[in-house]
């Protein structure tokens, strides 16, 4: 799975109009939720 975090709206934007799971990031307690959300956990690999 990939799942596109980003600060930045339009980029957000831009990636879930092509197709992508995108998410806004909004702190690190946020985005833990968000990965249990896409059924993915902190022990698959991340690419940052």
């Amino acid at each position: 799975k990939v799942l596109y975090i980003d600060d930045n709206e339009e980029n957000i934007e831009g990636a879930k109009n092509s197709g992508m799971n995108a998410v806004i990031y909004e702190g690190l307690e946020r985005l833990i939720e968000t990965l249990e959300d896409f059924e993915i956990s902190m022990t698959h690999p991340i690419i940052i």
